[in-house]
């Protein structure tokens, strides 16, 4: 719940996700989502991670300027509460577009009389993000922590905003195909939406044997199995699932216990 994000999928993208309004309102606004089932904090440090994909055009502060500060300008952050949200505190520190090259590039690559950028997040712009939930020195082993995901805005330019996926809390099931399909271009499920009738799209950085399609419903049970035949480096394979229920559907694709997965949504 919060202001200012939705669960949406915008043109270009992929699946639904995370995003905030686009663009974001300037003028000392901040825009909060928070998730309203709280985690309590692994024991093991190397378990208390936090990841997701994200998108990030929000102003660029000063070079060299400090967070926080004056000169930050524009932020995101990723905070937790261990209060019930009466008093928040940082997973990790605030980040603007200059975290990453390709963002603050697309940031700065179009720039209106105002001042404000016009540029469009896309899909292609989603970079990988981690965090550690004890990092900080906040938040201990055993506390039961909420988090949020909070845009900070100052009262001058403004750009497209903030886009979170495949958000993964204290999950350590990520593995390396899924880390591979990342690097050479992910998961694609196309068109998305759809009737039922798609196309599952990967690349992979060597040939694969004993690759899967499965798809889930959410109630985790599996709807479609289909086994892929020799050793794959590139897949487009065409589904029909015209037949099924609308809703929300997993289609996975790896072999058995490594596998990359991407949300599907089936309309009538």
């Amino acid at each position: 719940m919060g202001n200012g994000f939705s669960i949406a999928q915008p043109a270009g993208f992929n699946d639904l996700a995370i995003h905030s309004a686009h663009p974001y309102p300037d003028a000392n606004n901040t825009l909060i989502y928070q998730l309203l089932t709280p985690i309590i904090v692994e024991a093991d440090p190397a378990k208390s991670t936090l990841t997701f994909d994200e998108v990030v055009l929000v102003e660029p502060g000063s070079d060299g300027a400090p967070f926080p500060s004056a000169d930050f300008f524009d932020y995101v952050i990723v905070e937790g509460s261990t209060d019930g949200g009466q008093t928040w505190n940082p997973v990790a520190d605030g980040y603007d577009s200059r975290d990453k090259e390709e963002w603050l590039a697309a940031y700065n690559s179009a720039i209106n009389e105002e001042q404000n950028s016009t540029a469009v997040g896309t899909q292609a712009l989603f970079l990988p993000r981690a965090m550690n939930l004890r990092d900080n020195g906040y938040f201990l082993a055993g506390d039961v922590v909420r988090l949020r995901f909070r845009l900070f805005a100052d009262p001058a330019a403004h750009g497209w905003g903030w886009a979170i996926d495949n958000l993964r809390i204290q999950d350590n099931t990520v593995t390396s195909l899924a880390s591979e399909l990342k690097k050479t271009g992910g998961l694609n499920v196309y068109p998305n939406p759809s009737e039922g009738r798609f196309t599952v799209q990967a690349r992979f950085a060597k040939p694969t044997a004993g690759l899967q399609i499965i798809v889930r419903n959410t109630l985790g049970q599996v709807v479609l199995r289909q086994l892929l035949a020799g050793a794959q480096t590139e897949l487009k394979q065409a589904l029909d699932l015209s037949a099924l229920s609308a809703g929300m559907y997993m289609v996975s694709v790896g072999v058995e216990g490594d596998a990359a997965v991407r949300k599907v949504l089936i309309t009538k």
